[in-house]
């Protein structure tokens, strides 16, 4: 058996995974901020600063 290229493949499949989570996390983040300024720019403002 091949540990060498067995190994690569599991290091793909966790980097894709974590991929994956990042981009779903990201997605996330940008719906919410979409909702939070969609409903209320003045909250929003007041929060950052």
């Amino acid at each position: 058996h091949t540990h060498c290229c067995d190994s690569v493949e599991a290091v793909l499949r966790l980097v894709v995974t974590a991929l994956m989570g990042v981009a779903a996390a990201a997605a996330a983040v940008l719906l919410v901020n979409d909702v939070r300024s969609t409903r209320g720019k003045k909250e929003e403002t007041e929060q950052m600063s």
